[in-house]
């Protein structure tokens, strides 16, 4: 079931009309189809598709996502309705090429000329060079005459002026002198005007005006046009689109897989870290039966962060000659391989190797390295790749010629599915403190990247499955929770949050080898943004905890002072890397800029309240939806004195946090935030019950910890203790914070109010009323105050602004819709679904009343206009759009989507301690 429809009623109509002429051409003898009869439906096909521009029905996201596997490996069609009007880019707005051409020749009789059109990417020049004929040249007659339009030089000499004859020579001369056939100075075309022979570097100068002037055109560029997208499905794992060609009826099928599936198993951690993606290619519709050949290449913009300045290497796998028949490889990459030698935001990798495969072999494949100038010329041409292969191996400049690794499928015939495969081995993914470069997890199962690039092709057929699978279960249920837009807006947020997380092995943690780093995309470019990881957790805790487990290793390690030790798995060990210590009382804010992990304490951003409470929710959240068993021993025994000396900072300052930062930075510092102590307070909560946890882990280990660690590690009354703190805090923030009819963003800032998004945590966790705020009577009044002030594309995060972030606004919406069944649609998915809708007339012009946007989704934009907020490569392709998947997280299926068998689920129940409030006690009676 497509997840995004691009595709209107009478796009519809005009698809099946070229279907109808392609039954007729099938079973003309049969049926004895009338030809008049198809040239009024080839009509009425043309026409319906013309009428299309101006049909604006359905949903377009503002950037359309066609490879999504990590942070580096992201490529998207930004700001434009097709994927044949732009050139395919990063998500920082820089060209990222890939180039896709169509060559179509006619069956003999039909039509008179191959013509070539992009099916992906407009970077190449489209159509071919048509020549003429002295007889033919005058034919073509221009308007403008120079000195003017695309002037190369002029002569007077006797040899060329006075006869159009002598002015042809001249240019045709020229061209041949030129080296490069497509440069801007060759030469195409003359003017002969008073004796004067004009050279023109185009085909399409202009000579009106000037009496006498005879002009002639000796090569001309013809076509020059993409295919028409008349169909797009995103979804979790695929972008889906349908291109057509009106005058043939020629319809192509384009697939994007990238399997990214939420699996907790070793198979799909392998495909997650391996970063291979799938472009399946088929002709859906070829009424006249024309001769079709395929163009892809994938460019060194993939390989290097300069293209002005870096040298890339290409040359074919060394190893092919050791594998089957079946399957060849190119790679590319940058000459100097720099392994992580570049970090932050806005920045492209520049070592590893660029793969890419064909999935088939034999006469009707081939396959090249080299400069794609000259192998998108070779194919618009002639319909190959260039039969001179002294480029197949090489060095040059990236933006010499565009060094790219290049596929033609000849020959193609309706119905098959050609499949190319394009990869990144990026060799070290990250590098953590003073422990080492850590590998992509693929390293521990595949002994090459060729290895790997072998069994993904052997997996075509149970990719494809899984994938139909995962994303019919996911649209279903996402469609089922909230509506079809909620599912559409889900599916564009999976993509987005996957994107921005690495996974890798670290050989040196026996116990805890696999780990999960994330990057802080768009917004400074740090790994492990504790503020970042935060708002996506509910995606993680709805598909896969163990994600987020891995992703809070890292965290607690440094936090725990094991990067700065000469061995981090002993903690008596001496500290040798005193810069990597780290001594703030609270959670840490990040670890490094991706992909290097190097901060110590003096680094850190200051938001104390902020990421110890993001700290224990997502610790609880683990706990709760947890379905291995094994949910505390992540962090239990080793981590538990230091989060046990958090949870004391933690109740030391509530509930009137200091002035400091949260997570919204951007706002600035405020004192008494409110939203801010409701985070602490609920965190409070949560510690709680992770003490609960811990307690339990300990009466079922059955002496598999010593005696010194119970007597020493936890104690039960510390459990209690805690939550009846949070709960007391509780009530005293009702109070402070309470306005007329709603609840004010700080307890001393009159006439004002903020989102309270950190209290939906306390039903996330499962906590009833009072645990620890009073529900049903806080939601109910502040959620009605956020309808109230609702814009036309959403609820102001605050009132100082007119600004909201997404995963904020959502989860104010599952807050209201706790007590107001619909709210969440009408608070948060249709103002959302109508910010992220871009369908548009062309890229250029908004739609009225529809806001315009070429970036991935934003999550903060103006709830006025609908446009991202902030610079237009600030805070888009960010991870944090996860947090929209809380209202799937309370109310959705977990089973239904992740397909368990109930008859074998083995899922534990949650560890969470919900059970009636106990008597309070004050915080002097906490036992710290």
């Amino acid at each position: 079931m497509p997840i995004i429809s691009y595709f209107s009623t009478s796009q519809k109509l005009a698809a099946g009309l070229a279907g109808l002429l392609n039954l007729c051409f099938l079973f003309l003898t049969l049926f004895h189809c009338n030809t008049n009869i198809l040239s009024q439906a080839a009509k009425v096909s043309s026409s319906s598709k013309s009428s299309t521009s101006t049909t604006v029905n359905t949903f377009r996201p503002p950037a359309i996502p066609l490879i999504t596997t990590d942070p580096y490996l992201q490529a998207w069609i930004l700001g434009s309705n097709s994927i044949t009007d732009s050139t395919v880019k990063y998500w920082d707005h820089r060209d990222k090429e890939m180039v896709g051409m169509i060559r179509i020749t006619p069956r003999s009789g039909v039509n008179e000329e191959s013509r070539v059109y992009n099916f992906l990417g407009n970077s190449s020049p489209l159509g071919h060079w048509k020549h003429y004929s002295l007889e033919d040249e005058i034919k073509i007659v221009g308007k403008d005459v120079s000195p003017g339009h695309c002037d190369i030089t002029n002569s007077n000499s006797p040899e060329h002026a006075a006869s159009r004859e002598n002015c042809s020579k001249f240019c045709r001369n020229y061209a041949s002198d030129s080296s490069d056939s497509g440069a801007d100075n060759n030469c195409k075309g003359y003017t002969l005007f008073q004796g004067i022979c004009w050279l023109k570097s185009c085909s399409d100068f202009l000579t009106d005006g000037y009496k006498g002037a005879e002009s002639g055109v000796i090569k001309e560029w013809v076509g020059g046009k993409g295919l028409d997208m008349i169909d797009l499905e995103v979804t979790p794992t695929k972008t889906v689109v349908k291109l057509w060609e009106p005058s043939t009826g020629i319809t192509l099928g384009l697939t994007f897989l990238s399997p990214m599936f939420p699996d907790k198993s070793e198979e799909a951690y392998k495909y997650l870290s391996r970063g291979i993606s799938y472009i399946q290619m088929e002709i859906l519709s070829n009424p006249y039966q024309e001769t079709i050949d395929l163009y892809l290449d994938a460019t060194a913009q993939w390989a290097v962060n300069d293209c002005d300045h870096e040298e890339v290497t290409w040359y074919r796998g060394e190893s092919e000659s050791a594998m089957k028949n079946d399957f060849s490889y190119w790679k590319l990459g940058s000459s100097a391989q720099n392994v992580l030698g570049v970090r932050g935001d806005g920045v492209m990798l520049n070592w590893g190797w660029l793969y890419l495969a064909a999935a088939s072999s034999g006469d009707e494949v081939e396959s090249s390295g080299g400069r794609s100038s000259i192998s998108r010329r070779e194919f618009l041409e002639h319909g190959r790749l260039p039969k001179d292969k002294s480029e197949d191996s090489g060095k040059a400049i990236c933006s010499d010629g565009l060094p790219a690794l290049s596929l033609v499928y000849k020959n193609i015939r309706m119905g098959d599915k050609h499949t190319a495969l394009i990869g990144y081995d990026d060799i070290k993914s990250v590098r953590y403190y003073a422990e080492g470069d850590f590998p992509p997890y693929w390293t521990h199962h595949y002994s090459s990247y060729a290895d790997a690039l072998q069994q993904a092709i052997k997996e075509i057929p149970m990719i494809e499955q899984f994938s139909n699978d995962f994303d019919a279960r996911f649209d279903s249920e996402m469609t089922r929770i909230g509506s079809k837009k909620y599912s559409q807006l889900a599916a564009l947020a999976y993509r987005q949050t996957f994107s921005a997380i690495k996974m890798v092995y670290n050989e040196k943690r026996k116990s805890q080898p696999v780990w999960t780093f994330v990057k802080e995309i768009s917004t400074n470019g740090d790994m492990q943004t504790m503020d970042v990881i935060f708002p996506s957790a509910p995606m993680f805790l709805l598909f896969n905890t163990d994600i987020l487990k891995k992703a809070l290793i890292p965290v607690l390690s440094f936090a725990n002072n094991e990067t700065a030790r000469e061995h981090p798995d002993d903690p008596n060990s001496r500290i040798v890397w005193p810069q990597y210590t780290y001594s703030d009382p609270y959670s840490p804010h990040e670890i490094g800029t991706y992909p290097v992990a190097d901060h110590g304490t003096k680094e850190q951003e200051q938001m104390p309240m902020e990421n110890t409470g993001n700290m224990f929710l997502m610790l609880a959240g683990i706990i709760k939806y947890d379905d291995t068993g094994k949910n505390v021993d992540f962090f239990y025994p080793r981590y538990w004195p230091l989060l046990k000396s958090w949870a004391n900072y933690l109740n030391s300052t509530l509930p009137f946090p200091e002035n400091q930062l949260c997570t919204d930075d951007f706002t600035g510092m405020l004192a008494n935030n409110t939203n801010l102590a409701a985070k602490g307070i609920v965190a409070l909560e949560a510690f709680a019950s992770i003490c609960d946890a811990v307690n339990e882990f300990e009466v079922s280990s059955k002496g598999e910890t010593s005696e010194f660690e119970r007597n020493n590690l936890i104690n039960a009354n510390d459990c209690d203790a805690y939550r009846s703190s949070a709960r007391h805090y509780a009530k005293n923030w009702k109070t402070y914070a309470w306005e007329k009819d709603h609840f004010k963003i700080a307890y001393d800032f009159p006439n004002s109010y903020s989102i309270k998004y950190n209290m939906v945590w306390q039903k996330l966790l499962g906590f009833g009323d009072n645990q620890p705020f009073d529900w049903t009577n806080i939601v109910p009044a502040e959620t009605n105050y956020y309808k109230q002030h609702q814009n036309q594309y959403g609820t102001p995060m605050d009132s100082r602004h007119n600004y909201v972030k997404l995963d904020w606004l959502s989860w104010g919406a599952v807050m209201g819709e706790s007590v107001q069944p619909g709210a969440f649609q009408k608070m948060f998915v249709e103002p959302a679904w109508a910010m992220a809708n871009n369908y548009n007339d062309t890229y250029k012009m908004k739609v009225p009343d529809t806001p315009f946007s070429n970036v991935p989704l934003t999550d903060l934009y103006d709830t006025s206009s609908g446009r991202p907020a902030w610079t237009p490569n600030a805070f888009v392709d960010r991870p944090v759009v996860g947090g929209i998947f809380a209202q799937a997280l309370v109310s959705g299926n977990r089973d239904a989507i992740l397909k368990y068998d109930s008859n074998t689920d083995s899922r534990k129940e949650s560890k969470i301690d919900a059970s009636n409030p106990i008597e309070e006690v004050v915080e002097s009676e906490i036992v710290v």
